[in-house]
């Protein structure tokens, strides 16, 4: 395995490259998918599929990027860029404002419950609530969790994921509504599940929207702020 670092245009690049089995174009396409273990789960490797997913987010999350190449049977390169920090300067450190739209001046209070299992999507979600300073995130990890955080805030809106631990988007989305919980501006279903039966199978069940990860966050940033905008209460 080599390792090597350099420095160009204020750009430090941290490259690992190895000898090993290397992955096919497929495998490379595939390789950021959480959970997605490219076939080692066949094998005696431990790990969950996780691990690249956060190290991606984090970096970008930090105003670099993560990169792969890769060839069956030659070996791999994963490289780093991260902007550079340089000792005794002023540092300009990478902030929601960054890579979204500037902070609002919008100070009407909001609650908004993510249900979601996933550490990556839920520290991706905080990191675009950090532009609406007035609004409060809360985070369930399971669908019970989520069922009593509903009914305990009263949020304004829920944006839920379908595939939980425990329950099923639409079984959350279910016993919310047998219990009256569903909010005025409704509940969104998030899931990188794009079928169009799918799609359709939730707006029936009554969810408001569908969202597809992974979000957009610009986008997704400038829906929320519409759907939760004082004229649409």
């Amino acid at each position: 395995m080599k390792v090597t670092c350099s420095l160009q245009n204020s750009i430090v690049t941290i490259s690992v490259e190895d000898g090993g089995v290397g992955m096919s174009a497929q495998q490379v396409a595939n390789l950021f998918q959480p959970f997605n273990r490219l076939g080692a789960e066949c094998t005696a490797a431990s790990g969950s599929g996780l691990g690249l997913v956060i190290t991606k987010a984090l970096v970008e999350l930090m105003g670099g990027m993560l990169s792969v190449q890769s060839k069956a049977g030659v070996g791999t390169i994963m490289q780093v860029k991260l902007p550079c920090a340089r000792s005794g300067s002023s540092v300009e450190t990478p902030s929601a404002s960054k890579t979204l739209p500037e902070i609002s001046t919008h100070t009407v209070p909001r609650t908004v419950l993510y249900v979601e299992d996933n550490a990556v999507n839920a520290l991706i979600m905080r990191q675009l609530f950090a532009a609406e300073p007035a609004w409060s995130l809360l985070i369930a990890e399971t669908g019970a969790a989520g069922i009593s955080s509903a009914a305990l805030n009263c949020p304004d809106l829920i944006l839920l994921d379908m595939q939980l631990p425990d329950m099923t988007g639409l079984e959350v989305f279910a016993a919310l509504q047998a219990q009256k919980l569903i909010p005025t501006s409704g509940c969104i279903a998030l899931s990188a599940d794009a079928l169009p039966s799918h799609v359709a199978a939730a707006l029936q069940a009554g969810f408001t929207k569908y969202w597809t990860k992974p979000l957009e966050l610009e986008t997704t940033l400038d829906h929320l702020r519409k759907i939760l905008a004082p004229e649409h209460r």
